[in-house]
């Protein structure tokens, strides 16, 4: 599916004070069919209010937003969203977890159960179905987490920050088994992240974002076959790119 924003602007006013904050100014962006597309930058600099705009959690002040042409005006089935807090059922199983949304739209559930097996394999948790979530790692908890995502087989992919609370060995895991899973199914993927490495291995294009208020500085393409080498020579320029791009917008 292909995301257009086309000057899209975003202002939140203060319900005490009345004062406005100008979070999104004037955003173009044309995410493609099959992108990953990385939305890179500091803290404050409008990469998850574009995320809450696509999943349809909040609308623009001012432009347009579209999915495959259509005005988003809610969430849908159409667009998936991971978020870093896993929210997770702790009184469910791995399998149970997936098989929430289906038992709750009454859909038929040896279907549902089939495909739900089929989940378990793609992101490799099997022989796990039955462990309740603090039975598992971090990095398996998020990866019932992405595998509940896929039950409702969307078209878009929105994720926010999924990554940031594992530690860098499980981190890196993560980020390829991410990538798999992406090249296996092949949605559009909208991911937000503040590591400039984590950008840079995953997506197809990286926009970089800049501050007060939140705009877009600049878009690199990443000119890097998968399976990919963290440490060639065009993925160590890329980092270094995005760094000095970067570096202005980050208030210490």
């Amino acid at each position: 599916m292909t995301i257009e924003l086309a000057s899209v602007s975003k202002v939140f006013t203060d319900a005490a004070t009345g004062v406005d904050t100008v979070a999104l100014r004037d955003i173009n962006l044309t995410i493609a069919d099959n992108e990953f597309c990385a939305l890179l930058g500091p803290s404050g600099c409008g990469k998850t209010t574009i995320l809450n705009l696509i999943a349809g959690f909040d609308t623009p002040s001012s432009g347009t937003l579209e999915v495959d042409g259509a005005r988003v005006v809610a969430p849908g089935p159409d667009r998936g969203v991971i978020f870093q807090s896993l929210s997770l059922f702790p009184w469910l199983s791995a399998m149970d977890n997936l098989m929430f949304g289906p038992r709750v739209r009454r859909l038929n559930l040896k279907i549902e159960r089939e495909k739900a097996q089929d989940l378990i394999r793609l992101v490799g948790l099997e022989g796990f179905e039955n462990h309740l979530p603090h039975e598992l790692s971090g990095g398996m908890q998020q990866r019932v987490a992405i595998a509940r995502v896929l039950m409702n087989e969307p078209r878009v992919l929105l994720a926010d920050e999924p990554f940031a609370a594992l530690d860098e060995y499980t981190r890196r895991a993560m980020q390829e088994e991410f990538s798999r899973i992406w090249q296996r199914t092949r949605a559009t993927v909208v991911f937000v992240t503040h590591n400039i490495e984590e950008a840079s291995f995953l997506a197809d294009r990286i926009v970089v974002m800049g501050r007060k208020p939140g705009h877009v500085k600049a878009m690199l393409t990443v000119d890097e076959a998968r399976p990919r080498n963290r440490t060639s020579e065009t993925m160590v320029a890329l980092t270094r790119e995005a760094l000095d791009l970067i570096q202005p917008e980050i208030v210490v």
